[in-house]
């Protein structure tokens, strides 16, 4: 199902005075969903996208003329309407690219507050969080996430990983399970390095527990799928 569908819902239509005529809103929203795939097709033709919508992206260059003028796509589209969650989404993003965490962080709220069912917005308000040096705070986002969410990978992964730098290590481990097991149920879909950099991470964790037994099974399914 098309989290896309959301942009036709009453509660996230613009309330600007000006756009009271039906007929104007629609055609002014469908201007701005259009430069919102604009913007998107951008991206999409500089590198591939994999897992979920965004988070292989994170790894990958973007040029600086691709980011500025998707950003200014981006920018005219919530100008035309505010509403639009989806481009408030795509702007954090950017915005986290081109290292304005703050800015990443307001519109990656803003995102999450016009459209609470967008687990994306919420995920990375949490994650921008955790990287500006707050890990608590962005857990609790990371968690809603998740529990509106829970068998997303990338997720799961990164609360694991935050766990482990704030020394939560059996819990990391946990996740780090429950994230294998997603990984199994849809390993078409990622490259075995994805694999590798989750079971090196979980010993990593079980090496602070001093689990040297279990350390050694994770390290021979490692050397297994290389």
């Amino acid at each position: 199902k098309s989290r896309l569908a959301h942009l036709s819902a009453p509660e996230v239509r613009s309330l600007d005075p000006v756009l009271r005529n039906p007929r104007l809103c629609e055609t002014i929203r469908l201007q701005s969903v259009w430069l919102l795939a604009l913007a998107e097709e951008k991206l999409r033709s500089e590198i591939q996208m994999k897992e979920g919508r965004m988070f292989f992206y994170e790894d990958q260059k973007i040029s600086k003329e691709k980011l500025e003028s998707s950003l200014n796509l981006l920018e005219l589209a919530i100008r035309l309407d505010s509403q639009n969650f989806v481009a408030f989404f795509y702007k954090g993003f950017l915005l986290y690219k081109m290292g304005d965490l703050e800015g990443a962080e307001k519109s990656f709220r803003s995102s999450a507050i016009i459209n609470p069912l967008w687990y994306d917005s919420v995920f990375y308000e949490g994650k921008i969080l955790v990287i500006r040096g707050f890990p608590y705070q962005g857990l609790k986002k990371i968690d809603q996430a998740i529990e509106s969410w829970p068998d997303k990978f990338s997720f799961r992964v990164y609360r694991a990983a935050v766990w482990q730098s704030i020394g939560l290590y059996n819990e990391s481990v946990k996740e780090y399970e429950n994230a294998e097991v997603l990984f199994e149920e849809d390993r078409e879909l990622y490259p075995v390095s994805v694999l590798h950099y989750l079971l090196y991470s979980k010993c990593n964790a079980l090496l602070k527990l001093g689990l040297m037994e279990q350390v050694f099974t994770v390290l021979k399914k490692i050397q297994s799928t290389t």
